[in-house]
């Protein structure tokens, strides 16, 4: 996250995309398989993450604290995770850390934030 890359990351989601694969696997989250059902879960992604990236850029504009672009964005990640996933001792902790990490590094893709933690790498 923190060398994130929005370009990058949904030209690599193209890429998968046109292998037309028949399963998607997940290293922790099993397989998704059947056309309409892969089809669904990009589109699905894809939506996610032009609202999330408008979504941090409109908050941005309105209060430049990451705090804020956090609040104004939470709403997005609603219903994201799964039931049994939320119900794991610690998962609360994760989901937050996951969110900010994944936050700042589109505000560091957009400018708007410096990376801590190293020089991004230019392609």
């Amino acid at each position: 996250p923190p060398n994130f890359s929005f370009s990058h990351y949904m030209n690599s989601m193209e890429k998968v995309k046109a292998l037309n694969s028949e399963m998607l696997g997940f290293c922790h989250f099993g397989i998704v398989s059947g056309e309409d059902d892969i089809k669904s879960l990009f589109a699905d992604h894809e939506k996610f993450m032009r609202d999330f990236r408008d979504g941090i850029i409109s908050a941005y504009g309105e209060d430049r604290s990451t705090a804020h672009v956090m609040k104004a964005t939470e709403h997005l990640w609603e219903n994201r995770f799964g039931a049994g996933l939320l119900a794991m001792e610690g998962s609360d902790g994760f989901f937050r850390n996951l969110r900010l990490a994944l936050t700042y590094g589109l505000m560091v893709d957009l400018g708007y934030r410096e990376s801590k933690y190293e020089e991004r790498t230019v392609y």
